[in-house]
């Protein structure tokens, strides 16, 4: 098992709940603002879930959900994903899901069952449980794609 959550907000008020609910539950907590200091901290720390919201300014959370899960692959054992979101439609879920989201939670976000979530994934977090079926998926079908995010 690996306690050790990266948040990846850019909202200092959401960092500070739930780095603070996640440390009182006796988890390590590293925070990132956007993809690029996430990738950072991804190279240098051994994460078992990254929590991410997909509704950052100025990116496509979609494309940066499916670039964090091809990098994630690359490691001795890929973390858990957790994708936060206030947006609506129905079947943005199962999309999430298909660029290997593990859970999907939704603002408002109801404290208990972030917690809860994140303590289910860091107790299952081992190479078996990972799927590769996302490796091959082609970045030009997303429904959600726009120009914003680029390497």
């Amino acid at each position: 098992m690996n306690g050790t959550v990266l948040i990846i907000d850019e909202d200092v008020n959401a960092q500070i709940i739930a780095e603070t609910l996640l440390r009182l539950r006796g988890l390590d907590v590293h925070i990132a603002t956007d993809p690029a200091e996430a990738g950072e901290i991804l190279a240098h720390e051994e994460v078992g879930v990254v929590v991410m919201d997909i509704n950052g300014a100025g990116m496509n959370g979609f494309e940066v959900l499916h670039r964090l899960r091809v990098a994630a692959q690359t490691l001795p054992i890929p973390p858990r994903l957790v994708v936060v979101t206030d947006r609506r439609e129905p079947e943005l879920e199962g999309f999430a899901r298909r660029l290997g989201a593990s859970a999907v939670l939704r603002k408002p976000m109801n404290f208990g069952q972030f917690i809860a979530t994140v303590e289910e994934l860091v107790d299952v977090w081992s190479p078996s449980t990972m799927s590769d079926g996302v490796r091959n998926l082609d970045a030009s079908i997303y429904p959600y794609r726009d120009t914003r995010c680029r390497e």
